[in-house]
């Protein structure tokens, strides 16, 4: 396996330390295990529907489909850990980006970030034309 044992969870790497979690590189990881699981999903749903045919058994394509869907679940969870963690990886990272930028919009909004110095009347301009 290339991922990450379970024991010492996931370990961050260089590819998604250095990715800006903001936009397209986000969009991309979510995408691609997407896409990923859709796959596992199609092979499942091949394996079901034909395998039993050899022996002269046939299933419903509906039944194939619902069968693979429930198990690509676990199968995804084994066989595509590195995405996972990516893509869990970009989420926090944009998640902690959001959090901080509303923080400060709140402490600007609420007066926290202004500053307490008073403006004289010399630095103001001069109103007149």
């Amino acid at each position: 396996m290339t991922g990450p044992d379970a024991a010492s969870g996931p370990r961050r790497s260089a590819e998604t330390s250095r990715i800006d979690p903001g936009g397209s590189a986000l969009a991309l990881a979510i995408a691609g295990y997407t896409a990923a699981r859709l796959l596992l999903i199609a092979a499942v749903t091949v394996v079901v529907y034909f395998l039993p045919r050899a022996f002269d058994v046939e299933v419903p394509l509906v039944l194939a489909l619902l069968v693979a869907i429930v198990l690509q679940l676990p199968m995804a969870w084994l066989l595509l850990p590195r995405q996972r963690y990516q893509v869990t990886e970009l989420l926090a990272a944009r998640t902690s980006q959001r959090r901080t930028e509303r923080d400060r919009l709140r402490a600007a909004l609420s007066g926290e970030g202004a500053t307490s110095r008073t403006v004289r009347s010399d630095e103001l301009p001069d109103p007149r034309p």
